[in-house]
């Protein structure tokens, strides 16, 4: 009995038969069964990662799908262009059904693509990069919203014009 505790201690702990109980003993039975636990869940976990698409190819139930929705909302209102495009990416790989924010998606890349790519040739300063980055802009749905860079463009393709001729031609600009 010793050390101050009661009989229903004892027996809860292990009993009259006298044996120890402390926590070496307790120790092998916690653990495997949090190795088992632990199996299970990663069991389950990649089963679920590997049946996210039914047959049907629809995305598993809601949860995938409006985390998706969430993400692509999120590009498109403040996103780079490699975040939503990756975002489009995995939209297109889970089958998700086109809607009016899919649309948007892939009109916000189209002009993002086309104001880095004008934004780059200015700063390329390349005659041909640079008239046809303005070329692509001005046949593109999206010439109106980008009057200010496109203006800009078209400023320094006339003066990396001038400049080329001044230097072909020296004697006729001198």
């Amino acid at each position: 009995m010793g050390c101050g505790t009661s009989s229903g201690m004892q027996s809860f702990h292990g009993g009259a038969t006298g044996r120890s109980t402390g926590m070496s003993s307790n120790l092998p039975r916690f653990s495997s069964y949090a190795t088992a636990s632990v199996r299970t869940r990663s069991t389950l976990r990649s089963f679920f990662q590997q049946n996210r698409n039914f047959p049907g190819g629809e995305v598993n139930q809601g949860s995938l799908r409006k985390r998706l929705h969430r993400q692509l909302t999120r590009n498109v209102r403040a996103g780079t262009l490699a975040e939503l495009e990756e975002t489009l990416k995995r939209y297109e790989e889970f089958k998700l059904p086109a809607d009016e924010l899919y649309y948007r998606a892939v009109r916000k890349v189209e002009y993002l693509r086309l104001k880095n790519g004008l934004r780059d040739a200015v700063r390329r300063r390349h005659h041909s990069t640079l008239r046809d980055a303005i070329q692509a802009v001005e046949s593109s749905p999206f010439a109106d919203e980008l009057p200010n860079s496109l203006q800009a463009a078209r400023v320094l393709l006339d003066e990396l014009a001038y400049q080329a001729c001044v230097l072909l031609n020296p004697l006729v600009f001198s």
